[in-house]
């Protein structure tokens, strides 16, 4: 399995590999055109057959480093091209903004799991990425399906939780797929018990 860690906060990376090459990273891969992803994939101990390409905080400089760049959306999925068969699964991890990294991602991708948190914040986001991820569909990765929307930090105490669920649901139809709901800890135990934290909704 290969991890591409496109987060700058990089909380995948250093989750699984305490300290690594700085210059060997996600930033390299997408910046130059000479670095391809294996002069960047750390093996990561203690994991069987886990690979890793870690993040960085100079990711915030691709959008302008990008900029003009020729088809810059299909750097990610041309590199991973020749790297597909050396690997079962292939997961990237992507920030919770819609720029290029992100525009990388999606057409790099054949599946596409979002998160979103049980607020009004994030819902609104949903609108603005639910018409990317079709622009991309149409234009750069007509393969590119959603195998789900996670909703977190779900509490069925609140209102709003129960309101964001019935509007995400309709997102869902949309792309054909489905809800599923993460508890939080808080949440009584019986109400967790009942619904299994990957049951649709």
């Amino acid at each position: 399995m290969l991890l591409v860690d496109l987060d700058q906060q990089g909380d995948a990376s250093y989750s699984l590999v305490s300290d690594y090459d700085p210059s060997k990273t996600s930033y390299e891969l997408l910046t130059s055109e000479s670095v391809q992803v294996p002069a960047v994939a750390t093996p990561v101990s203690g994991y069987l057959n886990l690979d890793l390409v870690p993040a960085s905080l100079t990711l915030e400089r691709v959008e302008v480093e990008l900029a003009g760049v020729l088809d810059a959306q299909f750097i990610l999925s041309d590199k991973l091209e020749a790297v597909k068969d050396d690997y079962d699964l292939i997961v990237i991890d992507t920030p919770p903004s819609l720029n290029v990294i992100v525009s990388n991602a999606l057409t790099a991708a054949d599946k596409l799991i979002i998160p979103v948190q049980a607020d009004i914040y994030s819902f609104k986001g949903m609108a603005t990425l639910a018409q990317r991820v079709k622009a991309i569909q149409r234009r750069s990765n007509p393969r590119l399906s959603i195998c789900g929307i996670v909703l977190n930090r779900y509490n069925p105490r609140t209102n709003l939780s129960k309101a964001i669920t019935e509007a995400l649901n309709e997102v869902a139809e949309q792309f054909n797929t489905k809800v599923y709901r993460i508890y939080p800890k808080g949440c009584n135990g019986r109400e967790r018990g009942a619904k299994r934290q990957t049951e649709p909704v």
